[in-house]
């Protein structure tokens, strides 16, 4: 017997016999001859193997077919050697290969290649495979069912890459050189290539929240929203404070350094404080100006460079300067109250210029005489004027018999006489830090040169200050020189009290019992502002 060994597909015949199939009791001595075995896919054609098997010539063997994975083994082939020649065994296939083949949609690459054996004459339904690293599946992608199976076959599963998009929440602040672009948030997330995908901005307190975008992209890339500041609640605080007033005007002259830090605050923070300051202004309008007097008094240094200050005919960057004058007065449309301080809007009015004022350059915290410190002693009136103060009243005056009286006006003389009063009188004192009050009338019932039949109405008249305390005449003096004559009455006051007629006004009593008869008790405030048809705005 010979030995048989298989090199390269081919037989090689050695000393032990039948190896292979092949079968031959006789020791062959003469020619040679190589028969080639090729092992053909039946339905394809396609050579799956070759063998070479050496023979003696017109000697019988009998080839064994080789099993072959995934498909059926052949019976045994007899065949006689003659000359070198060729036999075609055929393979039968029991199992066929599915290619599935995983492409990417976008450039339509292969990015991997899997199989899978399905039996012949199946219809399998093939899934997709594991996406490769940094894939996804496209979307709405489902399972393939295979026809009946005879062939190889492959399948093809289209996915999407998927990149990185960073989304970024910027805000922009300052202006000019000093612009810079603030981080607010950022986020990365992976997108599927090449879809158009919508992006939606998240919200940040404080910013107007920005639109959405779309749009697509074949890498990585960064989608930036640009928040601004949401000024809206703050327009809205705004709106109704104007809306609460009357003087609409004077109200936007007042607060439009407030509009103007709510309108350019570039810096959530700026913005917050400039909201902050309209939403707790505390604002409150005066029902009619108040009065206000300075005499020799610088100012500068009393007008407020916060977040108060507007002028546009000021100097110093904004700030409401008023520059010492002589005899100026003032009026005050508003007061303020704010974290720094208390303010009043004032108007002067001799150069028109307004200004927020600490309420501090006022005394007692009232409408007083704007002061330097420096020179504000405990002798001095809330009011500085040299003379004296005239406010034009004109308020009639009757008793029941028809007898008429007119206050002309009232005059306010401050450390310092009078002129034309009974020098007899010795009640009458003036000086330092008091005020001699003088109410001057104008009379239609008779009066004699003494006075002594002066009308019954103007016999006692009386002031009282609105916080209770009463003042006395003091002294009055006649003037007879015409029929329908003048009559004054005069009172000396400290200039404190004074202070409280001007700021807050003054009840005249008059009408008193006189021989029996019993005349009107009424009164009359004369000199508080928006009363009796006095107009504050000539104080």
């Amino acid at each position: 017997m010979r030995k048989i060994a298989i090199v390269g597909g081919v037989v090689m015949i050695s000393a032990v016999a039948g190896a292979l199939g092949v079968t031959n009791s006789v020791e062959a001595a003469n020619t040679r001859y190589t028969t080639t075995f090729k092992l053909v896919d039946k339905t394809t054609g396609k050579t799956l193997r070759t063998i070479k098997i050496s023979g003696v010539k017109n000697r019988t063997y009998t080839f064994q077919p080789n099993k072959i994975q995934y498909y059926a083994t052949p019976k045994a082939v007899k065949y006689t050697v003659r000359r070198t020649g060729t036999i075609k065994v055929n393979y039968v296939a029991t199992y066929r290969k599915v290619t599935i083949k995983s492409i990417d949609a976008f450039d339509h690459r292969v990015i991997q290649n899997n199989t899978k054996m399905v039996k012949v004459g199946t219809t399998p339904l093939i899934a997709p495979v594991a996406a490769a690293k940094g894939y996804s599946l496209k979307v709405a992608t489902t399972p393939v069912r295979l026809t009946k199976v005879n062939k190889d076959t492959s399948v093809n599963f289209n996915y999407d890459k998927m990149v990185p998009v960073t989304v970024k929440y910027t805000t922009v602040e300052g202006t000019g050189a000093t612009s810079h672009e603030v981080l607010l948030g950022t986020v990365t997330k992976n997108y599927r290539r090449g879809y158009m995908t919508t992006f939606n901005a998240k919200q940040i307190n404080g910013y107007v929240l920005p639109k959405q975008q779309t749009t697509a992209f074949s890498g990585s890339a960064t989608v930036k929203f640009n928040y601004v500041i949401n000024r809206s609640d703050a327009y809205v605080a705004y709106n109704q404070a104007r809306s609460r007033v009357r003087n609409k005007e004077r109200f936007d002259q007042a607060m439009r350094a407030y509009k103007m830090n709510i309108d350019n605050a570039t810096s959530l923070r700026e913005f917050n404080t400039a909201k902050a300051a309209v939403s707790n202004l505390g604002l409150v309008e005066f029902r009619s100006p108040l009065a206000v007097y300075d005499k020799h008094v610088n100012l500068n240094r009393w007008v407020t460079d916060s977040n108060l200050n507007y002028n546009p005919l000021a100097q110093a960057g904004g700030r409401g300067v008023f520059a010492k004058g002589t005899a100026d007065n003032y009026l005050a449309y508003f007061q303020a109250d704010t974290d720094s301080g208390n303010f009043y809007w004032v108007i002067n009015q001799r150069t028109k210029v307004g200004g927020w004022v600490n309420k501090g350059v006022f005394a007692n915290g009232g409408v007083g005489v704007m002061k330097d410190i420096s020179a504000y002693t405990k002798s001095q009136s809330n009011y500085s004027y040299t003379d004296k103060i005239s406010k034009a009243i004109n308020q009639p005056y009757m008793d029941e018999d028809g007898f008429q009286a007119v206050l002309q006006s009232v005059e306010l003389n401050h450390n310092a006489a009078a002129t034309g009063l009974d020098n007899n009188n010795d009640d009458i004192v003036t000086g330092d830090g008091m005020t001699l009050v003088r109410l001057h009338f104008m009379i239609n019932g008779y009066v004699d040169s003494q006075g002594s039949e002066i009308d019954n109405l103007l016999q006692y008249p009386e002031i009282e200050l609105a916080d209770g305390d009463t003042l006395q005449s003091v002294n009055s003096l006649v003037d007879t020189t015409y029929t329908k004559g003048s009559w004054d009455a005069f009172f000396v006051t400290t200039n404190a009290q004074a202070d409280t007629i001007l700021q807050q006004g003054a009840t005249l009593h008059y009408g008193t019992t006189y021989q029996g008869r019993v005349q009107y008790d009424q009164t009359m405030d004369f000199l508080k502002n928006g009363e009796n048809n006095s107009n504050s705005d000539e104080w």
